[in-house]
C-alpha cells in the first residue's frame, strides 16, 4: 500500500508532462520498458547500493530507454532517482495506464465464460457494456470450464455473474433459507 501512495503522485506528475507534450502513448511505452526493468529483483538490489548514486542510478536505468528521448522523461526519471523512488517505477506505470485509460474514457472488462465465445457474442457483450458504462470497452476474456455455462463479466468492482454455476448456487442459498 506504501509504494501505491508513493507512486500515485508521480504518475500523475508524468501523466500531466505527458498530456502536456502529446505523448501519453509514448510515455506510456517507456514507462512500460523500465517497469519491466525495475521488476528484476537483481536491479532493485543493484539500484540499493548505496553506492550509486542518483546520477549513476539514472545512466543505468536510461540504458533501457531508446538513444535520443525526450528530455521531459530523462528529468522525469532523475526526478525520482533523486528522490529515492525509483523502486516505485512499476506502480508509477501502474497508476500512469490507469489515468490514460480513464483520460480516453477507456473501461477494462474482464469476460468469464466456460467456452471459448463466438466473435458475435463478444461483441453484442462489449456493445451492451459500453452503452451502459458510455465509454469505449477494453475487454480481456478468460475461460473458465468451472462455471458451467454462461458467462461472469467483472467491471471495477462490479460484479454480473450471468453463469451457470452462479445460478445454481442462488437457487440452493433460496432453498435453505
Amino acid at each position: 500500500m506504501k509504494v501505491l501512495a508513493i507512486a500515485r503522485p508521480y504518475a500523475k506528475a508524468a501523466f500531466e508532462w505527458a498530456s502536456e507534450a502529446k505523448a501519453l502513448t509514448e510515455w506510456e511505452g517507456l514507462l512500460h520498458r523500465l517497469a519491466l526493468f525495475l521488476g528484476d529483483d537483481r536491479v532493485v538490489k543493484a539500484l540499493s547500493d548505496p553506492a550509486v548514486t542518483p546520477e549513476k542510478a539514472v545512466k543505468f536505468v536510461m540504458c533501457c530507454v531508446p538513444q535520443n528521448q525526450n528530455a521531459a522523461f530523462e528529468r522525469f526519471v532523475t526526478l525520482l532517482a533523486n528522490n529515492h523512488r525509483l523502486i516505485a517505477l512499476p506502480a508509477i506505470y501502474e497508476q500512469f495506464g490507469l489515468l490514460k485509460k480513464e483520460s480516453e474514457q477507456v473501461v477494462d472488462v474482464e469476460l468469464i465464460t466456460a467456452v471459448v465465445p463466438q466473435d458475435h457474442f463478444i461483441q453484442k457483450i462489449k456493445s451492451i457494456l459500453a452503452s451502459r458504462f458510455n465509454k469505449a470497452i477494453s475487454l480481456q476474456q478468460t475461460v473458465e470450464p468451472a462455471i458451467l455455462g454462461g458467462a461472469v463479466i467483472k467491471v471495477a468492482d462490479t460484479v454480473i455473474d450471468g453463469s451457470v454455476k452462479g445460478k445454481l448456487a442462488r437457487i440452493a442459498g433460496a432453498l435453505i433459507s
